[in-house]
């Protein structure tokens, strides 16, 4: 993983950070052959951030991801061709009196499929499914912080949609 950040004059910051991950699984089923399967993971983010206005009483931030996934090696199956998907974070942070700050933000984001979600008929718990696609979470949220350094009470009410779900179930009778 890499990160930097970067000032924008003296009330703003640039940040970004690559990451990139691989998984690899040896698998032997049944006293079976063994079978490899690997998938590469990769993340790159942007977000900038700017504070306004006396004692920098207002913050805002804005963010753009985009992350992808394939998987080069996949045992006997085909292999999953590479999925992309993008993601994105806007927020707001006031400062409305000592003690009371207001704060939003919205907000997307991707999960792709493991290994184990895409290829694996292991444990008899889980049926390959290579078709699948990512997660797609979106959410946003509002509320309120008031309080000191020390204690603070916060309200914060939000609404979730979930695209895309990967659902682990119970199947009975896998071979």
């Amino acid at each position: 993983r890499a990160k930097g950040a970067h000032s924008v004059g003296t009330k703003g910051e640039l940040r970004s950070a690559f990451t990139f991950s691989r998984v690899g699984r040896d698998e032997i089923l049944n006293g079976g052959d063994l079978t490899k399967y690997s998938q590469r993971l990769w993340g790159l983010g942007v977000e900038s951030e700017w504070r306004l206005g006396q004692r920098d009483a207002t913050s805002f931030s804005l963010g753009v991801a985009i992350d992808g996934a394939d998987t080069p090696k996949s045992g006997d199956k085909p292999p999953v061709s590479e999925l992309n998907d993008f993601g994105f974070r806007a927020g707001v942070s006031s400062l409305v009196k000592d003690g009371l700050v207001l704060h939003a933000n919205l907000s997307r984001r991707s999960r792709f499929p493991s290994l184990r979600e895409l290829y694996s008929g292991a444990l008899g718990r889980f049926i390959p499914n290579p078709n699948l696609r990512p997660e797609t979470l979106l959410v946003s949220e509002a509320g309120l912080t008031f309080g000191q350094e020390e204690s603070s009470i916060q309200a914060v009410g939000y609404y979730q949609y979930l695209r895309n779900g990967i659902v682990r179930s119970s199947v009975k009778g896998i071979d």
